[in-house]
């Protein structure tokens, strides 16, 4: 209705993390449309230093500056991606995966007691509830949380690719280091719903 503001959700992960998985993906994933088999044999600094990196995805998704042309953006881009956030945005956190869904399930009032949810077909219409649906997601068979199998690539923190890479998605850190600050805010609007476990 007109008296009711959309929200949108977002779970957010550091750019150099996001940039590093993208990457693997791209050398293995032959189903998906961003597969390249160029990138096959390159390691993620040869990739990087190609000058063929999306920089700053999330800014150019914000603000609709989808062109290619790498350094494209402004502070001003990055204002009004802070803005959209802060505005329309229910943000969750990779790192606070947990958290960040107990958050949009108690937002947006997705009950998951009582939900059956059937299984792909062929399980001689086995089901599960919505809570063992979301553990499943969330949970891997070893109780950690659930990450990318084929990420190969191991980088240090404020390595020197590290840091390049982040330089390269400059304006995303600093978009990702407010969405941080926002998750922190935002905790009061979950509290308050009467969904919040």
């Amino acid at each position: 209705s007109s008296n009711k503001g959309a929200r949108l959700f977002a779970i957010f992960r550091h750019p150099v993390d996001r940039e590093v998985s993208r990457f693997t993906f791209m050398q293995y994933a032959t189903w998906e449309k961003l597969y390249d088999p160029k990138l096959k044999d390159m390691t993620l600094e040869q990739y990087i230093q190609s000058g063929n990196v999306y920089d700053n995805w999330m800014v150019r998704i914000l603000t609709g500056r989808m062109e290619r042309s790498i350094n494209s953006l402004t502070d001003q881009d990055l204002i009004v991606a802070k803005e959209v956030l802060r505005r329309k945005c229910l943000v969750g956190l990779t790192s606070a995966m947990e958290e960040s869904m107990t958050r949009f399930q108690s937002f947006f009032g997705w009950p998951l007691r009582g939900i059956e949810r059937n299984k792909q077909e062929g399980s001689k219409g086995a089901s599960i509830s919505g809570e063992a649906c979301r553990d499943q997601f969330l949970v891997s068979d070893n109780g950690r949380l659930n990450k990318n199998k084929n990420t190969a690539v191991k980088l240090e923190k404020e390595s020197d690719l590290w840091k390049q890479i982040a330089y390269v998605h400059r304006l995303d850190v600093e978009l990702y280091n407010y969405a941080i600050t926002l998750f922190e805010e935002q905790a009061p609007l979950y509290k308050r719903n009467r969904f919040y476990q």
